[in-house]
């Protein structure tokens, strides 16, 4: 039976008993088939009233007032079930008795949406409340699925007011006036009296036609003839489409029972002040002066926001208290955390002008950055750690108390401080940010120009714009979040963050161990756009983050624009430092990298291995035009930790439209995307490219398993992480290195990277041309050109030619010891001596080529002037005559670098004397002698001991079938 059945009339005091727990009407109509379930709904008890209420009236509240639901006339009960290939299925409801329970027949192999609430019954399309359980998919494992909803009111349409206040009849000859003013302002808000309409009710009613859905504070003030306050009361008022607004609900307010809204005697006497006005109002006296002194009505204002806090620390009996901001007030406030909840349930700071032609608020809160004067803040260059003066300078605003507290149509603005110019948020705080607030002009110098947030912020419908952060003496580090920073929880609905500025990371907003969610709004124009000088006087930018630096924590994106944000280093929207960022909705793009050095127009992904960025279906980050606005990925190690997660298949993007990665190094097989449970990692792969080098010429495409890949592949190769060049005959080639420690030669690979028809011609030097993929061909050292055509499907063909040279990496040689063995004539007959005296020092020497500069080719591995025994590079071992050298490691001066396979290494010395003969140089080693001169080839077959026998001119003798001196060396080879 469809909703439209649904023809009770219900009156607000039977309207909680109508929505009340609904026992299961179905009987066990298990579907018959494998492709269908058997969906059953139900709106649960509680639903309305008092779930209304909790869902939108103000934070803190006690009271409220709420409409009746016509289900006669106006209202009726829907259900739908929309799958993805936009079927659409009416509910069934069980009958009048079970309004509340419905039912569907669904296909098991479809995803759907089901949404059940009510509506406008004369006009469908107006939806008063409502709940979505979004993409469900069934197995006919479970034949009957149930799931309970919770409605939640709908903020579209419009609904009116009608509410009647009652005033005691002993109070009515001195209560003669009532002031009703909305916030948000509605404008057909009225109010009539009982003395001049007979019919009313009541004192009075509260009329209002068109009122758009939501929430509103009412401020009630009664007074007396004379029009001063005698009462004042603040109601939170709730207005749902297609209904009026007409009865009082009470959650413990002496002010309302069941007859509805009555002022006593009693209330009046017992009442505290709740409501504080500062600055003078419209209806302030002219012989009033705004005074702290003064009892803080609209016709005695106070002067400062700090004198109406002090009052409210002074209540005893809790409820919501708003100060009205009327004008420019300058103070530095403090909300301390001994306001507590016995003193106000919940602050509202309220701007009471509304708002001037720039659509800005008319009431500003003000401090004392104008003491700094002209210029102080210029960009190029400030000193205010000597202007800061402790009571003059601080957070024009900073909430320790624990009590929530709401800015609502007030500016904030010229805060000077250390953290936290505008506002200062400590960690036990819960601020909200609304109505058009704004935090604008305020200068800090460390961190969070317009908010230092440890606490919880939600900002819905306001801004934060043209803050500075800045500082001249951190070095590279710089200030951070020139409009945010935070280190607590964030919540941004519809809110704009522009035209911050710091020269540190964070532009708009910096992340550290933070949790922020943006649903809505732009984060635009703000910059990062710090420059420092390093110790070898090269100016380099510091500035990470123009839009957002989540440095830690996590940050998620379900909507809005990361836009024209500027940086001087990294991430012109957008930095991942040490965070998970998750974007499940919204667009970065058209953001600017300010210096040739910057990375990442759109994102620049840190190293670190907590570093995440994870798309969801609705991302977006397109590339431009110049295909500039790209993910950075930054390396660590051979293949890097930066990665790009695919949470749901981008529905933005394609092989047409794609993301632009840029990876730091180009290192093939190195991970670029990685898929979550259930995503086909090869289709995810179409909607991403790689950002072509300069430098080399190769075509770089992703794998279908998210790696990165290149037309042309080594397998056990490399460019290298900085690209190396040649040039020959007039020819520039890229430089290909392969360890000749573990290949013979490199191995190359040119694999057709389409998958969709492309043919493919590979010609490599002056051989034949194959049209097949090449896999590990053996290639030798030296250079080579490889022309590849690929030819796709509509006949359309482009040619890649790389010119390489294929080389090893160069081979660090290390002597480690040399071991000395001396005779004469076959007999043992003298020690071999190192003698000081008149005699030139003993040195032995390595050569090897020229790397990585001239200096590099030759050095003294060891140089002795006198013979020490187990001195400490010499150690007497065995026999008298051997000695034993350890080569100190102190200094690079014990290895060199061999660049070719036929490179020479040589060991010698310069002379070697021994008693038995002291004139003769007895172990003395030429270089270039051939037992101890090796090539890497020669090193590499022998890794480890190398022996060699000479006299004292260096060459082999046989003088009793002896060598007269062996050297027995010892090396190690390991890669550059």
């Amino acid at each position: 039976m469809k909703s439209n059945l649904l023809k009770k009339i219900c009156t607000p005091l039977a309207l909680a008993l109508l929505l009340s727990a609904c026992a299961n009407p179905f009987s066990s109509s298990v579907p018959d088939n494998n492709t269908t379930i058997l969906f059953e709904g139900t709106i649960p008890s509680g639903a309305y009233p008092s779930s209304v209420a909790n869902a939108i009236r103000t934070s803190g509240s006690s009271r409220s007032a709420v409409p009746s639901l016509d289900f006669g006339n106006t209202l009726e009960y829907f259900a739908t079930a929309t799958a993805t290939d936009r079927t659409v299925i009416e509910g069934d409801f069980f009958d009048d008795d079970n309004p509340c329970v419905f039912s569907f027949a669904l296909d098991i192999t479809k995803k759907w949406d089901i949404t059940c609430g009510i509506r406008d019954k004369n006009n469908t399309d107006v939806i008063v409340m409502q709940d979505t359980l979004p993409g469900k998919t069934f197995n006919s494992s479970q034949p009957v699925f149930t799931h309970t909803f919770s409605l939640q009111p709908v903020k579209a349409g419009q609904g009116d007011i009608q509410l009647d206040v009652d005033v005691e009849s002993s109070l009515q000859e001195h209560v003669t006036q009532l002031s009703v003013t909305a916030s948000p302002s509605i404008a057909s808000l009225t109010k009539n009296f009982k003395s001049n309409n007979a019919t009313l009710p009541k004192w009075a009613r509260i009329s209002a036609s068109g009122a758009a859905a939501g929430s509103y504070d009412l401020i009630l003030t009664f007074s007396d003839t004379n029009g001063v306050p005698v009462y004042t009361t603040i109601q939170t008022v709730t207005v749902l489409a297609s209904c009026t607004t007409d009865s009082w609900v009470s959650e413990g307010s002496e002010l309302i029972s069941s007859d509805g809204f009555k002022l006593t005697e009693q209330i009046v006497t017992q009442a505290e002040r709740n409501v504080f006005y500062v600055g003078r109002t419209s209806v302030t006296p002219n012989t009033v002066t705004p005074e702290d002194t003064n009892e803080g009505s609209s016709y005695q204002p106070l002067k400062t926001v700090s004198a109406a806090i002090r009052r409210i620390q002074g209540r005893t009996t809790g409820g919501k208290c708003v100060v009205y901001v009327s004008g420019q007030i300058q103070d530095i406030v403090e909300i301390p955390d001994s306001v507590a909840d016995t003193n106000a349930s919940s602050i509202v700071i309220r701007g009471l002008n509304g708002f001037g032609r720039d659509g800005k608020p008319k009431d500003s809160l003000y401090g004392y950055a104008d003491k700094l004067g002209e210029g102080v803040y210029d960009y190029n260059g400030i000193n205010i750690d000597e202007l800061f003066d402790e009571g003059q300078f601080g957070s024009v605003l900073s909430i320790r108390t624990a009590v929530p507290v709401t800015l609502d149509g007030i500016t904030i603005t010229k805060g000077a401080a250390t953290r936290g110019a505008g506002m200062k948020i400590d960690a036990a705080a819960n601020v909200t940010l609304t109505g058009g607030t704004s935090i604008s002009g305020n200068k800090a110098r460390g961190a969070g120009g317009g908010i230092y947030n440890l606490g919880t912020l939600t900002v819905s419908g306001a801004s934060i714009s043209n803050n500075t952060c800045y500082n001249t003496t951190y070095g590279s580090v710089g200030s951070v979040g020139g409009g945010l920073h935070s280190e607590g929880t964030v919540v941004l609905n519809d809110v704009t963050i522009s035209g911050n500025r710091c020269n540190g990371d964070g532009g708009g907003i910096n992340a550290y161990n933070a949790t922020i969610t943006f649903n809505s709004g732009t984060i635009t124009g703000n910059y990062a756009d710090g420059v420092y000088t390093d110790d070898q006087g090269v100016e380099r930018g510091r500035g990470n983050g123009g839009g957002v630096c989540a440095s830690s924590g996590t940050f998620t994106m379900n909507g809005g624009e990361i836009s024209g944000n500027s940086v001087t280093w990294g991430g012109g929207g957008m930095v991942v430092g040490s965070a998970r960022v998750v974007i499940n909705n919204g667009i970065i793009k058209d953001n600017h990298l300010l210096r040739l050095d910057s990375k990442g127009g759109a994102v620049y992904i840190n190293s670190t291995a907590d570093a995440r960025l994870v798309l969801g279906e609705n991302a977006q980050i397109p590339s431009g035009t110049a295909k500039t606005h790209d993910v950075y990925l930054a390396a660590q190690g051979d293949y890097g930790n930066a990665h790009v997660t695919i949470h749901e298949s981008l529905l933005h993007h394609d092989s047409q439209n794609p993301i632009v990665i840029t990876p730091e190094h180009y290192q093939e097989r190195r991970e670029l995307l990685e898929a979550e449970d259930g995503i086909d990692i090869e289709a995810a792969c179409n909607s991403f490219t790689v950002a072509q080098p300069a430098d080399r010429a190769n075509v770089y495409f992703i794998k279908e398993n998210g790696t990165l890949a290149a037309l042309f592949s080594f397998a056990n190769g490399t460019y290298g992480t900085v690209a190396e060049h040649d040039a020959h005959a007039g020819i520039t080639y890229d430089i290909v290195r392969y360890s000749y420690l573990t290949s013979d030669n490199l191995t190359m690979s040119v694999a057709n990277p389409f998958a969709d028809g492309t043919s493919i011609s590979i010609t490599i030097d002056d051989e034949a041309s194959v049209s097949e993929d090449i896999i590990d061909r053996v290639m030798d050292d030296g250079y080579h050109t490889i022309r590849t055509t690929l030819t796709r499907p509509n006949g359309s063909a482009s040619t890649v030619t790389a010119h390489i040279l294929i080389k090893i990496k160069p081979v660090k040689v290390t002597m480690g010891s040399v071991d000395l063995w001396c005779s004469s004539g076959g007999q043992v007959n003298g020690a071999p001596v190192i003698n000081g005296d008149g005699n030139p020092p003993h040195e032995m020497y390595i050569e090897g080529d020229e790397y990585p500069d001239e200096d590099s080719k030759v050095k003294t591995c060891l140089s002795l002037t006198d013979y020490k025994w187990n001195g400490p590079y010499l150690d007497h071992r065995y026999g008298d005559y051997e000695l034993y050298f350890l080569i100190p490691t102190t200094a690079p001066t014990n290895y060199v670098y061999l660049t070719e396979k036929d490179s020479n290494f040589y060991f010698y010395t310069n002379l070697m004397r021994n008693t038995w003969s002291s004139a003769l140089n007895m172990a003395k080693i030429n270089r270039g002698f051939s037992q101890t001169t090796r090539t890497l080839t020669d090193l590499r077959a022998n890794n480890g001991f190398h022996t060699s026998d000479m006299d004292g001119n260096g060459n082999v003798t046989t003088n009793g079938g002896l060598a007269r001196a062996r050297y027995v060396f010892s090396v190690t080879l390991t890669d550059d």
